[in-house]
C-alpha cells in the first residue's frame, strides 16, 4: 500500500468524503442566504430611497409652480383693485 494504513477502505473514505462535503455545503449555505437577502434588502432600499427622493423633488418642484402661479393670481388680484373705475 501507498502511505500508512489507518483502517479505512474505499467505501469508507467516500462515505467520510461525502458526509464532509454535505456537512460543509449545510454550514455555509446559511451563511450565504443570509448574505444574498441582506444584499437584496439593502439595494431594494437604496432604490426606495432613490424613489423618495425623486418623489420630494417632484413635490418641491410642483409646489414651487403652485406658488408662482399665486403670486401670479395676487399681482392681477392687485391691479385689478388699484385701477380706476
Amino acid at each position: 500500500m501507498f502511505g500508512p494504513d489507518y483502517g479505512y477502505d474505499a467505501l469508507e473514505l467516500i462515505i467520510l468524503a461525502t458526509l464532509a462535503l454535505v456537512a460543509i455545503i449545510a454550514f455555509f449555505t446559511p451563511i450565504i442566504l443570509v448574505t444574498l437577502a441582506i444584499l437584496k434588502r439593502s439595494s431594494k432600499r437604496k432604490t426606495t430611497k432613490d424613489e423618495e427622493i425623486q418623489l420630494i423633488r417632484d413635490l418641491h418642484a410642483g409646489l414651487s409652480a403652485m406658488e408662482r402661479r399665486i403670486e401670479s393670481l395676487e399681482t392681477i388680484l392687485l391691479d385689478r383693485g388699484k385701477r380706476p373705475r
